[in-house]
């Protein structure tokens, strides 16, 4: 399937700490929600780690707005293609539930359909470790829509 264009959502988009979670002296992580540093927007792709401080470990939630697309027929395709390093997290669409990111996979794809309004907001919850996760180039990547055309009849 040919994909016609891509939309990138680069930002900004409102980044907002939810839970950083305390190391214990037995190595174990400890969920706080308070002394919760302040929100920040940002542009993706780029290195978490610097906005919450070099120990920032926890839980973030990502927001951006976006609208549909135009132009788009009734048989064409939307797609979400997250591009993250190994993390885990949540998706919404509209304050629905659209999926899980597994920190297995590097692409996340997800069909948006008829689920697409006129105005849009996509949250992405992820957890973040920096002492683990602090990989040369790591970053959390790229979010963009793959409009893919319907097919042509031959």
């Amino acid at each position: 399937m040919c994909v016609s264009h891509r939309i990138r959502l680069r930002g900004p988009w409102q980044c907002l700490p939810l839970s950083p979670n305390l190391l214990l002296a037995d190595g174990t992580h400890h969920e706080e929600r308070t002394d919760l540093p302040s929100p920040i927007r940002l542009n993706l792709p780029t290195h978490i780690f610097t906005p919450f401080g070099d120990d920032f470990c926890g839980t973030v939630r990502l927001q951006r707005t976006f609208n549909r697309p135009t132009g788009l027929e009734v048989e064409t395709r939307v797609v979400l293609v997250l591009r993250f390093g190994k993390r885990a997290g949540f998706l919404w669409l509209n304050d629905e539930p659209l999926g899980t990111i597994q920190p297995t996979a590097v692409d996340h794809r997800f069909l948006l359909g008829i689920g697409l309004l006129p105005h849009n907001r996509l949250e992405v919850e992820l957890q973040l470790d920096n002492q683990q996760d602090r990989v040369p180039g790591d970053s959390v990547g790229e979010i963009f829509l793959e409009i893919h055309p319907p097919a042509s009849g031959s």
